[in-house]
């Protein structure tokens, strides 16, 4: 009974559907009716696209004023906002140093240090105790191409002296003979003696006599030296204060070219 009843409804429904059929120019009409409804309303769309962005400014002002109503209600009563200057900084003043008229103290002499010579032969030159040397004024003599100058060297001390024969030749050289003589004052004894002339072109030897220490300088045979200057010096330690320069000679003869020069002098101190 039941499965026939489901039957009937079932062709009920089907005959029902089959009788309908959608009006379609209606549905056409509707559609049109509602745009030009629409287009008539442009006022509508304008408030519809506006809306969210009114809301959401909206709801950021009350967010501003919700913030500025806390910040104010903590803020603590009677502060003074005015900025207070700082105190302006007053340089200390530093008191300048005290001067004196007092003397400055004299620099004391250098301390003179061994001689260095070129090159040095038999001996060392010895290392005085050394006070400030006397200054000396060269001692001058000229024959022809020749000149000699005698010199106190400037590290002599009040112990220890330097005597140095410059010679100056305007020829070449074949022979040479130079002699530096040195009082036997009290305590002299020999600490050296060199020239710039090399070893091997010059021989160098030094004696004593009854009253005096002799330095010679011979230039070796077959041996030449080229136009020009050249040093020979003479190195001793004496008695403080007991030698004075003046009592020393030297005397050189040489021959240049064929020519034969002889020159002399001594070692005066500069008065």
């Amino acid at each position: 009974m039941r499965q026939h009843d489901e039957r009937d409804l079932r062709t009920a429904l089907r005959e029902e559907a089959d009788r309908h059929r959608p009006d379609r120019q209606a549905m056409l009409d509707r559609i049109a009716h509602g745009r030009a409804a629409y287009a008539r309303r442009p006022i509508d769309r304008l408030f519809a696209l506006v809306r969210p962005a009114a809301a959401a400014l909206a709801v950021a002002v009350v967010l501003v004023l919700a913030v500025a109503g806390v910040r104010l209600s903590n803020r603590e009563p009677d502060v003074d906002d005015t900025p207070v200057a700082a105190p302006s900084a007053v340089p200390a003043t530093t008191p300048a140093p005290a001067t004196t008229n007092a003397p400055r103290p004299t620099t004391p002499a250098a301390t003179a240090t061994d001689p260095k010579p070129p090159r040095t032969t038999i001996g060392t030159p010895s290392s005085p105790s050394v006070t400030t040397p006397s200054s000396s004024a060269p001692q001058t003599d000229r024959d022809g191409y020749l000149s000699s100058t005698g010199k106190i060297d400037p590290n002599t001390s009040d112990g220890w002296t330097q005597d140095s024969v410059v010679l100056k030749s305007t020829r070449k050289v074949t022979a040479l003979d130079v002699t530096v003589e040195v009082a036997l004052t009290p305590g002299v004894v020999e600490t050296g003696r060199w020239s710039t002339v090399s070893n091997d072109l010059l021989a160098i030897s030094s004696s004593r006599t009854s009253k005096m220490l002799v330095f010679r300088f011979t230039l070796r045979p077959g041996k030449t030296l080229a136009a020009g200057e050249y040093t020979f010096a003479a190195q001793f330690n004496h008695t403080v204060g007991k030698h004075s320069p003046a009592e020393d000679s030297y005397e050189a003869k040489i021959t240049g070219e064929g020519k034969d020069a002889k020159v002399s002098g001594t070692f005066m101190p500069h008065q």
